[in-house]
């Protein structure tokens, strides 16, 4: 099955651009002029949404860290984790914002990288696969708050969002059932509102960074379907811009999200290690299953993360060896050719990676990295608060 790639990077990115209009990002857009009563109409309410949101985002994260803060009398902070989750959620939305332009001319390149190229359905099947997947996995886990609280408000019992690991207002944490239904009702609005931040920043950075190893997929058949030869049935000027043309994208990538790159590995790696002190502490059952959940979300996004950056290197790597068979070396090439195909073998074999601000290349290799060194702090931490304890 082929795809003609130019409709499907339109739909993918209107989509992507959908998803950022409805959050905060609608705050820093200027004022279009010529609005229809409609067109104004709708821009209104996502200002009101994203001033909602954010609001709400400020309430979370002062509501934990007073939590915290009255819990640390009895040095047991709970929502860590949480609060952590919600700096860093912040830190990457505000990074997009800043990064909009360079990230509209990134999806110029693409265009014109991709355009009327008709391409094997395959090569974009596992960014579409994880999206569909990681989607679903936000809509189960939102699904599976809704139902708990709709449970609770039934049972008339007090919501014990200290156990469940909500985000609310601490001091609205009564037991009346009136007071229940309204922060229920709270959460599950904001609950929606923190899936699509994480929705969009995680697409985001998969999308344009899957895009790279797609490019040097498809040049790599190109290669290995054709022949150079001395009557050029392959155009080497041709594999030589094109290279470069992918060469710059992959470039631009690493310029544009190697500070998003960073604060998304320290996001993952903070949250699991709070979260493993909590499973290492924590005697309740239901506590540590729904901990035991979140540490496997954060690791599946740290895998496919390092997956599509060890994508990049494996086919980026296949392209000197693709040149090499593809040229028919019993014929005469001439030595003009035969310099331009060496030069240009020499320099496929240069590593194209992309690389992270302060972890490096991203690959399988640093998520290995990655789990040895949360195991060690998981460790260090229970030891700290076991010495605090005694």
């Amino acid at each position: 099955m082929v795809l003609q790639t130019d409709f499907f990077i339109d739909d993918l990115f209107e989509i992507l651009k959908n998803y950022v209009k409805w959050t905060g990002i609608s705050l820093f857009e200027k004022k279009a002029k010529n609005l229809t009563k409609v067109q104004k109409s709708i821009r209104n309410s996502r200002l009101v949404f994203s001033v909602f949101c954010l609001l709400n985002l400020i309430l979370m994260l002062t509501s934990i860290c007073a939590q915290d803060i009255s819990m640390i009398k009895i040095r047991k902070p709970v929502g860590m984790p949480y609060f952590l989750n919600g700096i860093f959620i912040i830190f990457k939305i505000i990074i997009i914002i800043f990064k909009k332009t360079e990230i509209i001319g990134l999806i110029s390149d693409i265009k014109d990288i991709f355009q009327d190229k008709k391409i094997k359905y395959t090569h974009f099947a596992g960014l579409m696969k994880y999206i569909k997947y990681y989607r679903r996995f936000c809509e189960i886990s939102l699904f599976g708050v809704l139902i708990r609280n709709i449970l609770t408000i039934i049972s008339s019992q007090q919501i014990d969002y200290h156990n469940a690991f909500l985000w609310i207002p601490y001091i609205l944490r009564t037991g009346s059932t009136f007071s229940a239904i309204i922060v229920s009702s709270w959460v599950q609005v904001f609950s929606i509102y923190v899936t699509f931040l994480l929705f969009i920043s995680e697409v985001t950075l998969f999308t344009f960074i899957n895009f790279v190893a797609i490019a040097f997929e498809d040049l790599n058949e190109k290669i290995e379907n054709s022949k150079i030869l001395p009557e050029k049935t392959l155009n080497i000027k041709e594999i030589i811009a094109e290279h470069l043309k992918i060469i710059r994208l992959k470039e631009k990538v690493t310029s544009t999200f190697k500070f998003l790159l960073f604060i998304h590995f320290l996001q993952n790696s903070s949250v699991i290690c709070a979260l493993g002190l909590q499973i290492i502490r924590s005697n309740v059952l239901s506590i540590k299953i729904m901990n035991l959940a979140l540490v496997a979300q954060e690791l599946f996004q740290i895998l496919i993360l390092c997956s599509f950056g060890q994508k990049i290197i494996n086919s980026s790597g296949k392209i000197s060896n693709s040149i090499f068979e593809s040229c028919d070396w019993n014929e005469k090439i001439e030595n003009q050719n035969k310099q331009t195909i060496i030069i240009l073998m020499l320099k496929s074999q240069k590593e194209n990676c992309i690389k992270s601000l302060g972890f490096g290349v991203i690959s399988l290799e640093i998520f290995v990295k990655a789990m040895e060194n949360t195991y060690v702090y998981i460790i260090l931490l229970q030891a700290v608060t076991m010495r605090l304890n005694q």
